[in-house]
């Protein structure tokens, strides 16, 4: 398998990583780090909610 370079941080904000499912992500380097889900239907959506603190889903209902 191929060695992969790890950034040591990276931006918060949703990212789409396949047709109509977003991940949000917490920009990496920090503790607690945590992550969000969003998958979008035609007629309805559904958020995953992991993220640690009420202020990172808050931050995260901003970018829906």
């Amino acid at each position: 398998m191929p060695r992969r370079s790890v950034p040591k941080r990276w931006p918060t904000g949703m990212i789409e990583v396949a047709p109509n499912v977003y991940g949000y992500v917490q920009g990496g380097g920090v503790t607690g780090v945590s992550n969000g889900g969003l998958i979008v239907g035609n007629d309805s959506a559904i958020a995953v909610d992991a993220l640690l603190v009420e202020r990172l889903y808050m931050e995260r209902q901003g970018e829906m």
